[in-house]
């Protein structure tokens, strides 16, 4: 995989050290790697991929070395977003302790982590967003609100990206595929 590190090109790879080691961003840390560093093409950082792939050490290990948990990636998506997609409890309830990550990031289109998890109705997920208070007024830029279930935070009626969105991909916003039941980052 390339990767961009701290601003300069660094190409390498890096797969070896995450097959078959319980804990592959040991090596890279150890070794020098950047927390900052980030895919060259969805721009995703190590902390992205470990909220994605539900990494709870991991997403710890990177805040302790000074992961930005507000990076966006090139989608305008957090690792709260990604973690929240991936339905990543652990690594989500790991970011809201965080006093850094910004609880009310918005995607490129105006989606926030409330706003997602509210679409992709993960409701220990939304009740863990409202706690840590998050905007349950937060409206998208089509106007769409969160539309959370029992009406928390809704205006009257249901939102356009959320009724009858089933398997629509709008449901989870651009860029979020629905897989096997679940929503993932495309």
């Amino acid at each position: 995989m390339s990767a961009v590190c701290c601003g300069e090109v660094q190409s390498g790879t890096f797969q070896g050290a995450w097959l078959g080691c319980p804990e592959p961003w040991e090596p890279l840390l150890d070794g020098g790697a950047c927390p900052q560093a980030h895919t060259v093409g969805t721009g995703e950082t190590p902390l992205h991929l470990a909220a994605r792939f539900s990494r709870p050490t991991a997403a710890r290990r990177l805040l302790e070395a000074g992961a930005n948990p507000n990076q966006p990636d090139r989608a305008g998506r957090t690792p709260l977003h990604a973690a929240v997609a991936a339905d990543a409890r652990e690594v989500c309830q790991l970011l809201l302790r965080s006093r850094q990550t910004a609880v009310d990031a918005r995607t490129e289109d105006g989606t926030t982590p409330l706003m997602l998890a509210a679409r992709l109705a993960v409701e220990d997920l939304v009740e863990e967003l409202i706690a840590a208070q998050a905007d349950v007024g937060a409206r998208d830029k089509w106007g769409a609100d969160a539309a959370i279930p029992g009406g928390a935070g809704r205006s009257g009626g249901s939102s356009p990206a959320t009724a009858g969105a089933g398997g629509s991909p709008r449901a989870a916003g651009p860029g979020w595929a629905s897989a096997g039941g679940r929503r993932s980052p495309t």
